[in-house]
């Protein structure tokens, strides 16, 4: 992700480009199956977590539509300024 400041909460629900199905965004920067990196990690939406192989992982680009953005409140405005921070200082090459 270039910029963190569009970072989406958690909670987000969204379609993927060719998506039929939402997803829920659960997480931030995992590390896929093939060791690349991603923006977030989600589960289906409404059935959530059912199958410990089923958490998707995807970039922000990757995003068609936001269907409902997650909670938000000063805990995550902070968690995206430090986040900024730990990257422009070099973090997570």
């Amino acid at each position: 992700m270039n910029n963190v400041d569009n970072l989406l909460p958690i909670g987000t629900i969204v379609y993927l480009q060719d998506a039929i199905k939402p997803l829920m965004i659960v997480g931030y920067f995992p590390i896929a199956n093939d060791e690349k990196k991603r923006d977030y990690s989600a589960v289906m939406y409404p059935e959530g977590l059912v199958l410990k192989d089923a958490i998707f992982s995807f970039n922000h680009n990757d995003i068609k539509k936001i269907e409902k953005k997650g909670y938000e409140n000063y805990i995550f405005k902070n968690f995206k300024k430090n986040l900024n921070t730990f990257f422009k200082s070099g973090g997570n090459k």
